[in-house]
């Protein structure tokens, strides 16, 4: 399966979690420091329909992603679920960003499950997938550790080892400092180093 089946699948997931939240749900706090749901689901929809952000805030990813959200801050959660529903079938950037966009999907997906406390079954090959590409995105606190995923026999990269499922490998590489804790091994101090 390749890339852009999978986002499709993970969009349509994150949008039936997204269609099944309570009000109070949506105003809670995400994994992503300062954001509440509702802004995690602004920055997905806005990474897909505001790409004119990146123009205005000067390539600054962070200032342009705060744009997305800011613009979608008091919006009813009718019209959100409306703009996220549109991203379901992958079309035009999507189609050429898509394993960046799953990577973004699926982590944002998490960052609104995890906190929650609404877990879900992961798809072994979409995690592998994502696994892969997150280590090697500009992001990524794992250039000097060894990821050794323990659901799927899978290993990647050399260094101190960290060990643990491919979904808490994912989230404690990519700047989820609450998520260190679910994971172990030598290189777990070189992953909250770079958080720091």
């Amino acid at each position: 399966m390749n890339a852009r089946v999978h986002l499709e699948r993970e969009r349509r997931a994150l949008l039936a979690l997204c269609r099944s939240l309570t009000p109070a749900e949506w105003e809670a706090s995400s994994l992503c420091a300062g954001w509440r749901v509702r802004d995690v689901v602004a920055h997905i929809v806005g990474l897909d329909h505001d790409l004119a952000n990146l123009l205005r805030a000067r390539g600054d990813l962070d200032a342009a992603n705060q744009l997305a959200v800011e613009r979608r801050r008091d919006w009813p959660i009718t019209t959100l679920l409306d703009e996220l529903a549109t991203l379901v079938p992958v079309r035009g950037f999507a189609r050429l960003g898509a394993p960046l966009l799953l990577v973004d999907n699926w982590i944002h997906h998490e960052d609104i499950r995890r906190p929650l406390g609404r877990p879900r079954a992961q798809d072994p090959e979409r995690v592998r997938w994502v696994l892969r590409v997150a280590r090697l995105t500009p992001y990524s606190r794992a250039r000097d550790v060894t990821l050794v995923a323990t659901d799927l026999g899978l290993t990647l990269g050399q260094g101190p080892a960290v060990y643990g499922a491919a979904a808490d490998l994912i989230l404690a590489i990519t700047g989820r400092e609450s998520q260190l804790a679910q994971v172990h091994g030598p290189g777990v101090a070189r992953l909250g180093a770079a958080q720091g």
